[in-house]
């Protein structure tokens, strides 16, 4: 049996809220999932310079000090999975 192994990266965001956590997108191309992390940071009004944030690392965390009560953070991961 020939094993192919395929990642597939996933964007997810973790919120104050449960019912606002999810996932963002699944991707098979690790650029694609760094730039939707990008463009999820850039739209997000609790993002400021404060904020931590590593595209390159699939990881974004939003500005602490912005609202004592809210948050989001995305994070990447990747799974890889056999065929």
């Amino acid at each position: 049996m020939n094993d192919i192994k395929k990642t597939v990266f996933i964007l997810y965001e973790e919120r104050e809220e449960s019912q606002l956590c999810g996932i963002r997108g699944a991707w098979n191309d690790r650029q694609a999932a760094l730039k939707s992390l990008e463009k999820c940071v850039l739209q997000n009004v609790l993002y400021t310079e404060d904020s931590i944030v590593d595209i390159d690392n699939g990881i974004a965390k939003s500005d602490p000090t912005y609202s004592e009560g809210a948050y989001s953070d995305y994070t990447i991961k990747e799974i890889n999975m056999a065929q």
